[in-house]
Order: C-alpha cells, then structure tokens, then sequence
C-alpha cells in the first residue's frame, strides 16, 4: 500500500484530521480540495472524505461513501464509519481487525475502540 510521501502533503493530511476532530469540517475540506491539487494521491488517500463527512456529522453519507470504494481499502475506516452510523456490526469488524491486521497502530487502535464499545459516537 503506497502512502504519502511528500511532506507537504503529510502536513496536510494531518491538518485534515485534525481539523475533523476539532469539527472544523469546513477547514478539512479546504485542505483536502489543496491536497487534490499537489498531484496524483496514493489510492488510501480516496478515504479522507469519509472522515469529512463524519466530521459534519454524516456518518450514515461515510459510510455509504466507503461501501463504494474497494472493500479492503482501509477496513479500520469502515469501522469506524459503522461504528459512528451506529451499526452493531463495527464490533466484529474491529475485533478481526485488532487480531490479524499486520498494522500495529491498527490493532492497537481497534483494540481501543473496543474497550470505549458502543457509548455515543463522537468524531471529536
């Protein structure tokens, strides 16, 4: 899986999440329309909109956004996307995920959004 590698547009993503999490979904959509514009984007980057989306509060429009893009591009996003659409199926998903993604900070990250489990979804 190919990732961003120019630290210009490594600054960005990262304002773009935390733009999200601060829920200054305007800003993250500015940011995201910029990053388009630095070139061709590695295929991961296509998930950053679910994340805008879920931002303004949308989670149902996110996850309908990831059930259109490759079912194994980002499955942690998907998770997250079910869980904040509050549907009970984001459980079994994390849990496979916190077992057998080769990504550590994907285990480690399913492994907490497991131990918060199904109390209010909040992006921020």
């Amino acid at each position: 899986m190919q990732y961003i590698e120019s630290p210009e547009a490594q600054e960005i993503v990262q304002s773009i999440f935390a733009a999200c999490q601060e829920g200054r979904a305007d800003e993250a959509q500015a940011q995201w329309e910029r990053l388009q514009y630095l070139g061709p984007l590695p295929e991961l980057a296509q998930v950053i909109p679910a994340y805008i989306l879920m931002a303004r509060g949308r989670s149902v429009e996110a996850l309908r956004y990831m059930n259109e893009l490759p079912e194994d591009l980002s499955p942690s996003t998907r998770v997250v996307c079910l869980r904040m659409a509050g549907d009970p199926t984001w459980e079994s998903g994390a849990q496979a995920l916190q077992e057998n993604d080769p990504d550590p900070l994907v285990r480690d990250s399913m492994r907490r959004l497991l131990e918060i489990g199904s109390g209010p979804a909040s992006f921020r």
